[in-house]
């Protein structure tokens, strides 16, 4: 008889804010819902979770400490060598139970499924995993396959069951790399799902809205918005969009349009300086981090989402601005717009690092309320077609089934239990 269990986990850095941690969350509600018995290990505590947690999902932090850069960051400026040093040993301490009280949960686990939700937990998993453990690797980042992960991929991933990355092409890029080296591991694409039971129209613009603008009630006249969200991280992009901003202005009907930022990070001093020295201070709003009621709250005003990365695994943002029925001009980077945005449909895809052409495509759009209500609607229709959160659910069950089974593992879910009891 095969072994059965109910069990999965989920390993997380921290539930602070980001796209990663959103879907994170999303996974670990669905999963719940089902019946799985569902524990993220997390660990920092940063703060509470952000996004909303299903009450039935169990979270185990894994350590009290947490990354102190800023520290180390403010240290370096004032130069304290004292206190650098201080910040510098205390960040290595830190990363070494980032490691240790990871591997130590992971080795305490003797069944069920466990999600690693991060290159470097999945090469822990791979190690130190009982042989009763089902074992899923996801890649949530963009990682631009390093010289080591190649070399994982080949080697020790021959201990993970199956490897879930979120777009096809790095799907195919994998198995090319572990073609003769690793017969073992499956790897398939699982895109993210949109985070919510029903996807009611009135949770996104409504006709009057989408593709309309906003009047200012103390002068009476059209105020249009560009809203971006994410943190204020290089490989964001937020300079590069403050450059497409520069531009923009420099279009005599634009000049009441504004720039909402929504997010922070280590860029966040920096951006405003850019932003005085380019002369654009004044039409751009650092909100710094709101909460996710906030952000959809502001996508439901806005008229255009601008995303600037340099680098992104998926882009979730995007898919949430498509549901909100938020038109999107994005740089076309190595991965992630090109998998959500169909280019002149639902959205404009810019030549990477083309600050002309970004802020061309975005006058466009806000001057021609028709074509953004066009995207607006095709882009919602898109989402909610390609990454319904029931369909994409569903996939992830068959895969953790087929992953179980290669282990002569049944996955007994309290749904799947009650249709077997007839309940």
């Amino acid at each position: 008889m095969a072994k059965q269990t109910d069990k999965v986990y989920i390993t997380a850095l921290h539930l602070s804010y980001g796209g990663a941690e959103r879907a994170i969350t999303a996974l670990a509600n669905a999963l719940a819902e089902v019946g799985f018995e569902v524990t993220l290990l997390v660990t920092y505590k940063l703060c509470e979770p952000v996004y909303s947690l299903d009450p039935r999902v169990a979270i185990r932090y894994l350590t009290d400490r947490r990354p102190n850069r800023a520290e180390i960051a403010m240290a370096r400026r004032k130069g304290h060598p004292y206190g650098l040093l201080k910040n510098l040993f205390a960040a290595g301490i830190t990363l070494i139970r980032k490691y240790s009280t990871m591997r130590k949960a992971l080795r305490e686990i003797d069944s069920g499924v466990v999600i690693a939700s991060r290159s470097e937990h999945s090469r822990l998993l791979a190690k130190v995993a009982h042989p009763d453990v089902v074992r899923i690797a996801q890649l949530h980042q963009d990682h631009y396959f390093s010289p080591r992960l190649r070399r994982d991929y080949r080697g020790i991933f021959r201990e993970i069951d199956t490897l879930v990355v979120l777009v096809p092409t790095f799907a195919e890029e994998i198995r090319r790399m572990m073609n003769g080296y690793n017969s073992y591991t499956d790897c398939l694409a699982i895109p993210n799902f949109l985070n919510s039971s029903e996807n009611d129209a009135k949770d996104g613009k409504n006709e009057a809205s989408i593709g309309g603008s906003t009047l200012d009630t103390m002068t009476g006249q059209s105020v249009r918005s560009v809203l971006y969200v994410g943190r204020l991280e290089y490989e964001k992009g937020p300079d590069r969009l403050l450059e497409v901003w520069s531009l923009l202005k420099q279009y005599p009907d634009m000049r009441a349009v504004r720039l909402i930022i929504l997010g922070d990070g280590s860029m966040s001093e920096q951006l405003k300086t850019q932003a005085e020295r380019l002369g654009i201070v004044g039409d751009v709003d650092f909100r710094g981090y709101v909460s996710a009621d906030d952000v959809a709250m502001e996508m439901r005003v806005a008229d255009v989402l601008a995303m600037t990365s340099r680098s992104e695994g998926f882009g979730y943002v995007l898919l949430e601005a498509m549901d909100a029925g938020l038109p999107i001009v994005a740089y076309d980077v190595r991965s992630g717009p090109a998998e959500l945005i169909v280019n002149g449909s639902t959205g404009y895809l810019v030549p990477n690092d083309r600050p002309d052409i970004f802020a061309a495509r975005l006058h466009e759009l806000l001057t021609d309320p028709k074509r953004c209500a066009d995207f607006a609607r095709a882009g919602r229709e898109r989402a909610q077609r390609s990454f319904s959160r029931r369909e994409i659910v569903e996939r992830w069950l068959r895969v953790l089934k087929a992953a179980a089974g290669r282990r002569g593992i049944e996955l007994t879910p309290l749904q799947s239990r009650e249709e077997n009891n007839g309940g």
